[in-house]
């Protein structure tokens, strides 16, 4: 009589059983393992611009008030009217010996634009602290406009004018462009703003304001907040360009609309946007976007960051831009 030997295998039922289990299991892990990837991008986001806030307290400390938030250099007529625009750099720029970027710096030629012969590829240096891990890498802007990062800083409501400064043929002068029409230099602020409103941040061109002018107290301004880059040519994000690294606050964070306006726009989900130049003759307007669920990290002037919603009153938003506007923000501290 033969013994039947025992099944140490398992059947195809069971195993597809098993593989069910797996797959489930995989299914409930993924989004948590997702959401906690995510919140420690985040977190690392956050951490990035508090060094940039710290930076810029140090700058202040140095320098008597925060940097510009555009540099910029004007050759003007007799009669005192503009006629050529050179952009000479950024808030990024003039913070470089803040954030432990001194050999960097020390390469830039403020007789010259950002992107001349003479200064070199200065501005094609990437620099990991402006950038948030959420979103994705896109590389240079072009040859001219160099590095992007993912942070901004707040001037307000309206918006930023100011002619591409890409060398044309007319220039003459590489890193130089004709003006499209001549201005005259007491009217020429390189923003605009809504006549009805405290428009002002307080990162402006050629002029960053001193903490002391900040009536609205530290912990109730904005500094910094995040933007999404974009492909291609694309300016958003680009470091050394002012109206790259300078945002309004007209729109609440992530707002669905086509209201980005920047040079050699890329449309992209999540993130739209018009060409400034072809479109609307000059004026740049960039508002805070970013890839975390929801909303955005926002650095303020004391150097605090926190997390404001997509769902943020507006009337609570336009208030954090303002440094003397007298308005309240005590629902968001």
């Amino acid at each position: 009589m033969r013994r039947s030997c025992p099944r140490f295998g398992l059947s195809l039922v069971e195993v597809l059983i098993v593989v069910a289990i797996i797959a489930i299991l995989i299914a409930m892990l993924l989004p948590a393992i997702q959401v906690t990837r995510e919140s420690a991008r985040r977190t690392q986001c956050a951490n990035n611009l508090r060094q940039l806030g710290l930076a810029f307290s140090n700058y202040e400390s140095a320098r008597k008030s925060l940097p510009p938030g555009d540099k910029r250099g004007f050759e003007l007529d007799s009669s005192r009217q503009i006629t050529k625009i050179k952009s000479l750099g950024t808030w990024v720029t003039l913070s470089l010996p803040f954030l432990e970027q001194s050999a960097l710096y020390d390469q830039v030629d403020f007789e010259h634009t950002y992107f001349s012969p003479e200064n070199g590829a200065y501005h094609h240096v990437d620099l990991e602290t402006l950038k948030c891990p959420s979103d994705v890498e896109v590389g240079l802007t072009s040859e001219h406009y160099g590095a992007r990062g993912n942070y901004a800083a707040n001037i307000g409501l309206g918006y930023v004018w100011m002619s591409d400064p890409y060398w044309t043929q007319n220039s003459g002068v590489p890193g130089q462009e004709e003006h499209p029409r001549a201005l005259p230099i007491s009217n020429y602020r390189g923003q605009q703003r809504r006549p009805s409103l405290w428009g002002f941040g307080p990162f402006l061109v050629n002029r960053g304001v001193r903490l002391r002018q900040v009536k609205d107290g530290l912990s109730h301004t904005v500094a910094l907040c995040e933007l999404r880059k974009a492909s291609g040519e694309d300016t958003r994000g680009a470091l050394h360009y002012g109206a790259g690294v300078l945002y309004v606050h007209d729109y609440v964070p992530n707002d669905p609309h086509a209201i980005d306006r920047t040079r050699y726009c890329v449309s992209i989900p999540g993130a739209p946007c018009e060409d400034a130049i072809s479109e609307w003759r000059g004026a740049h307007q960039l508002t805070a976007r970013s890839r975390h669920p929801h909303g955005v990290n926002v650095a303020w002037l004391d150097t605090s960051v926190r997390f404001v919603t997509n769902d943020v009153a507006l009337e609570t938003w336009q208030a954090m831009a303002t440094f003397r506007g007298g308005e309240s923000v005590a629902a968001l501290r």
